[in-house]
């Protein structure tokens, strides 16, 4: 795994910063939204992915 966190560590971010935004009506009822309220914008993922082995 320390391979794989140094190659990682490498990366540089892309330029486009993905955002996170909630649509729902401004004094929503917290517990009325759902995940699908949610929309991940400008998510680019970084190519190649790492794969890193994880132990339970």
């Amino acid at each position: 795994q320390f391979d794989q966190a140094q190659e990682f560590l490498k990366l540089q971010p892309g330029a486009i910063q993905p955002k996170l935004v909630l649509n729902v009506p401004d004094r929503s009822n917290f517990f009325d939204i759902k995940p699908d309220d949610f929309e991940l914008q400008n998510y680019d993922p970084l190519k190649p992915q790492l794969h890193f082995d994880l132990a339970i």
